[in-house]
């Protein structure tokens, strides 16, 4: 028998009745009503699994990713202390960049640590 509910791939949870989409979001009257629904024991129907196709596109993204952060990490080697503070004074500047920066770092440490 179905449940009520359906978890979603996204952050909605599928209102199986009628189809509607529901955000998880407390100002919503049926995302409470869901939410009380679960305190009852109830359990929503399991999303979907992910098709072949968006399963390749998260991996063509993780593989970019990849990209960029050996170049990046490449680019970098081949500085002096110097330039590198000069790079980071010129290119981090904002939250997004500071992110990105610190993430290629920890990826930079991560494989030195490796060779300890």
């Amino acid at each position: 028998m179905a449940a009520l509910y359906k978890l979603t791939k996204w952050t909605e949870i599928l209102k199986t009745a009628t189809g509607e989409k529901i955000p998880r979001d407390l100002n919503n009257s049926d995302y409470r009503a869901y939410l009380q629904w679960l305190e009852l024991g109830n359990t929503p129907d399991p999303a979907d699994p992910p098709t072949a196709a968006e399963l390749q596109l998260i991996q063509d993204g993780i593989d970019a990713a990849a990209a960029r952060m050996h170049t990046k990490l490449n680019a970098l080697k081949a500085m002096t202390p110097a330039q590198v503070q000069t790079w980071v004074t010129n290119n981090v500047t904002n939250l997004t960049q500071a992110q990105d920066a610190i993430a290629t770092l920890a990826i930079g440490m991560s494989i030195l640590a490796r060779r300890i």
